[in-house]
């Protein structure tokens, strides 16, 4: 079954069928300030969101991609959600209370997930190279798709594991909300644009972050 939106086509099973309509509503609000926030002004290609019912064949579109897989070439148990091309792919709700570390989770932490691999389609139609920088990438998909909205800051890496290993999400927002709430929309926008810039900013702005949260764990 298929449900299109302004920006998106839902692909889903009859697992999905009693909370789709919330999921709807949100996701038609979310991904309208998602798009705006990229200035996107020409939305060509409609990004497909496939709500997989099955775990396992779920895991195998992810080791085709090859990102992020084990030593053993497996896929994380806590993966339930990624995008490549112009799709992004979940689980249905029970599938992904299948997944390592969510399976008290609740609907609304599917409804960001997805939300999250949308804001990473949308990065890709702005500008892929600026993906690189983990940090940004994950902190802007936390940040803009409301997912850590009500999550605790945490700062707790050096910049070597902020920029090149798999730490806990909450280090990329802390590090992304204190550049936005600091510099602002426009100065987010212009680190996408330009990798170079971004690069060469990020040990300053990864001092300044550990500045700032040093100083409010003291308060």
């Amino acid at each position: 079954m298929k449900e299109e939106l302004n920006y998106v086509i839902i692909e889903y099973s009859d697992k999905d069928h009693n909370y789709l309509k919330y999921f709807i509503e949100e996701i038609e609000r979310i991904t309208e300030e998602i798009v705006n926030f990229f200035e996107i002004k020409n939305f060509d290609k409609k990004i497909n969101i496939i709500l997989n019912d099955n775990l396992e064949l779920f895991r195998k579109k992810r080791t085709e991609t090859g990102y992020y897989l084990e030593e053993n070439g497996s896929v994380p148990l806590w993966c339930c959600g990624f995008s490549i091309d112009n799709r992004v792919e979940t689980l249905c709700f029970d599938e992904y209370r299948k997944t390592k570390s969510h399976e008290n989770d609740s609907l609304d932490d599917l409804l960001y997930l997805i939300l999250h691999e949308f804001t990473h389609s949308c990065h890709r139609i702005k500008n892929k190279n600026s993906m690189n920088e983990i940090w940004f990438k994950e902190g802007l998909a936390t940040t803009i798709s409301h997912q850590f909205d009500k999550k605790e800051y945490i700062f707790d890496v050096t910049i070597e594991q902020l920029r090149n290993s798999p730490i806990d999400y909450r280090n990329y927002y802390t590090m992304f909300k204190y550049v936005l709430d600091t510099y602002g929309k426009e100065y987010i926008l212009k680190l996408l644009s330009d990798e170079k810039l971004l690069i060469s900013d990020t040990p300053r702005l990864f001092n300044e972050t550990k500045e700032y949260y040093n100083n409010m764990k003291r308060m």
